[in-house]
């Protein structure tokens, strides 16, 4: 295993890191895979082989600060995490073994394909995967439930009073921001956009009505593992509150943002969530309106970098998600005047407007 020579922060050899992972697996590694880099080279995934013919998972985070409330690093809290949420039968990979003033953690490797990827390649293969992935989610969520106050100096580190109510009210503010470009696009008369101002405030409202709950903060669809029985939920490496339908929403929209032709797909929609009725940990109409808001700041990325080019952070990032922006575009369009994931009257409403002003454009 090479790690980059622009290393930085915490900086390992191969030979150093090799010896590492070996006393972690209790034996010699005779084949590793460069899984994926992430995190500006921060953070490293390999699966490698042991001698026994067992697969692992090693994931190697260089950033050992300490970022939790009791003074724990990303390791640790994963480590802890992973191990509470295995003993309780949660689908997530089977800790083997840590390092964590290294930034070392090993589990059993897990074979299948993210949630993202088959989006991207099978939508309708994932679509169908919703209620599993529904009761996974939940089966994590009850665990991390039981297991709260062990985890509580674990807690990501940050003022959640302004995380879930100052600073959310300025993302919504992006999120109208999304939906005006839209109608100004249209030509829509500032005096009609400013009459569907209630539908939105409607939509601000139901945001506000779900419970925070504790869980995992790296909520994407890349953390969604399918695999032949069962998804596995994985990274647990950022713990804190958030709402339930938030972190549904961002799991079960896949963003394909590492690949030049990648694109948006939600799984959400009210005949799939219907089928997993008896797995709910949210409510169907705050679920909406984060569906909505999701769809509409990512309208307002794409608008605003339509007009200005996307930051050079933004860029570095995932520049693979700006070199597709035309077909993103209209496929947040569509997901906007189409995509309903349950029936809330201002969505409705809203989604309605947008078919108006878009027509085949929305339709097609």
């Amino acid at each position: 295993m090479n790690p980059s020579s622009s290393s930085r922060l915490l900086a390992l050899s191969a030979e150093e890191l090799n010896a590492h992972v070996e006393e972690l697996i209790g034996g010699p590694i005779i084949a590793a895979e460069l899984v994926s880099e992430s995190l500006g080279g921060l953070r490293y995934t390999w699966r490698i082989r042991s001698g026994s013919g067992t697969d692992y998972a090693l994931k190697w985070t260089r950033d050992l600060s300490r970022q939790t409330q009791g003074g724990h690093n990303s390791t640790e809290t994963e480590w802890s995490a992973l191990r509470l949420l295995y003993d309780q039968g949660a689908p997530v990979p089977r800790p083997i073994a840590a390092r964590p003033e290294l930034g070392l953690l090993v589990t059993r490797w897990v074979e299948g394909e993210t949630l993202d990827d088959r989006a991207q390649e099978e939508p309708d293969s994932a679509r169908a995967a919703l209620p599993e992935i529904v009761r996974a989610l939940a089966m994590v969520d009850r665990a991390l439930e039981v297991h709260r106050g062990e985890l509580g100096p674990y807690v990501y580190a940050m003022d959640y009073d302004a995380y879930l109510g100052e600073d959310f009210r300025r993302v919504l503010v992006e999120a109208w921001r999304g939906y005006r470009l839209l109608a100004e696009r249209r030509s829509v008369p500032p005096e009609a956009l400013e009459s569907l101002r209630d539908l939105w405030r409607a939509v601000v409202e139901a945001v506000f009505q779900g419970t925070p709950r504790f869980g995992s903060l790296d909520y994407t669809a890349r953390n969604l593992l399918l695999t032949d029985s069962e998804p596995i939920v994985l990274d647990f490496s950022t713990l804190g509150w958030d709402w339930s339908e938030r972190r549904l929403v961002q799991y079960t929209t896949a963003l394909g943002a590492r690949r030049s032709d990648g694109n948006f797909v939600s799984l959400l929609n009210p005949e799939g969530l219907e089928s997993c009725r008896e797995a709910w940990f949210f409510h169907p109409e705050v679920l909406e309106a984060h569906h909505f808001v999701f769809l509409c700041l990512i309208a307002e990325r794409l608008l605003r970098h339509g007009i200005e080019p996307p930051s050079e952070e933004e860029g570095a990032l995932h520049p693979a998600f700006w070199a597709n922006r035309a077909a993103r575009f209209h496929r947040v369009l569509k997901l906007l005047a189409q995509g309903t994931a349950w029936d809330f009257e201002p969505t409705r409403l809203l989604r309605e407007r947008l078919r108006e002003w878009y027509g085949d454009v929305a339709d097609g």
